[in-house]
């Protein structure tokens, strides 16, 4: 008995829990209620309340989520946290107000952008350009003639093998107000650029090989790294997948060093449903792909299989036959 009173105990209090969460569509902001009279909206950017509205809740329902929908006000380009609390709950959610759209594209060996309205696609005929990169920062005027090239500052800059993200935003002066972009990365970020000291001339001609993904996190000047060559593009169930990887340690941002033969990593095959088929350890190498190398035998299940390092995945696609 006293069993079965703690579970209807625990229902009831599971059925009048309350909660309050905040979606944003376009310029409308949803507000959902569960158990909830009434909620504070605000609107802030960099601290600073820029709008606020009490909401209740007409339907008021028992358990089940109400919506209210709200109209944002005309805001100014920016960046804003949106927040409702009420009944001791709280939610919020970001919002990027950037009506100024960047399109841009690779044109006679640089980069070109065209600005426009991003309601009317109306483009503009002057802008402001900031480009920056790392610590960088370049700041141009243009005139704007259908997709226009970057000055060649910033196309210098664009080119530099860094390994650092490249992002432009375009910005218009329409009266005491200025309307922006949203950032565009034009190059993308890539520790394969990144600076590497090692003894053999053969570890930067690895390192242009075809990519592999990369999962990167928080870094640190101890952070490892993996490049993986396997030895073709497609495998049959049952084949061996021979495979060979140069594995780095430091800073992305700074400098990377190749990490010799000294040291064991391990090395795991995955099925397409990311079961582990096998785990093994293996020796980098430190000058590229060799004769020396490792292996797994593919197993039997079809599609994608995964190879995983510290740093790094491989997938091994499946020859069709027929």
């Amino acid at each position: 008995a006293e069993e079965c009173g703690g579970v209807i105990s625990s229902l009831i209090d599971r059925l009048e829990d309350k909660d309050v969460s905040v979606l944003v569509r376009e310029d409308t902001v949803l507000v959902r209620f569960r158990n909830i009279k009434s909620t504070n909206l605000s609107v802030e950017s960099q601290g600073k309340g820029v709008f606020r509205k009490r909401l209740d809740n007409p339907v008021r329902s028992f358990y089940v989520w109400d919506t209210v929908k709200v109209a944002l006000p005309e805001l100014e380009d920016g960046d804003y946290w949106i927040k409702v609390s009420g009944s001791g709950k709280e939610a919020e959610i970001s919002y990027v107000h950037k009506t100024v759209s960047v399109a841009v594209r690779k044109q006679g060996g640089g980069f070109a952008v065209f600005p426009a309205d991003y309601i009317t696609g109306e483009p503009f005929k002057e802008v402001d350009v900031k480009m920056t990169r790392g610590e960088w920062v370049l700041s141009a005027h243009l005139s704007i003639d259908g997709f226009t090239l970057l000055p060649s500052e910033m196309q210098e800059l664009a080119a530099k093998k860094s390994g650092l993200e490249c992002k432009v935003v375009c910005s218009v002066t329409d009266g005491k107000a200025v309307r922006l972009s949203k950032e565009v990365v034009i190059v993308k970020a890539s520790y394969l650029d990144r600076p590497v000291t090692s003894t053999s001339s053969e570890t930067s001609r690895a390192l242009v090989a075809e990519p592999v993904e990369a999962t990167v996190g928080n870094h640190s000047e101890t952070e490892t790294y993996g490049r993986i060559f396997n030895d073709r593009g497609a495998y049959k169930p049952g084949d061996t997948v021979r495979f060979k990887a140069v594995m780095f340690r430091g800073d992305i941002h700074k400098q990377l060093e190749v990490i010799g033969k000294e040291k064991a990593f391990k090395a795991a095959l995955y099925d397409s449903q990311m079961n582990m088929i096998e785990e093994k350890s293996f020796a980098p190498t430190i000058s590229g792909p060799s004769p020396e190398s490792s292996s797994f035998r593919k197993g039997g299940a079809t599609g994608c299989s995964r190879l995983l390092l510290p740093m790094a995945t491989r997938r091994l696609r499946p020859e069709c036959s027929g």
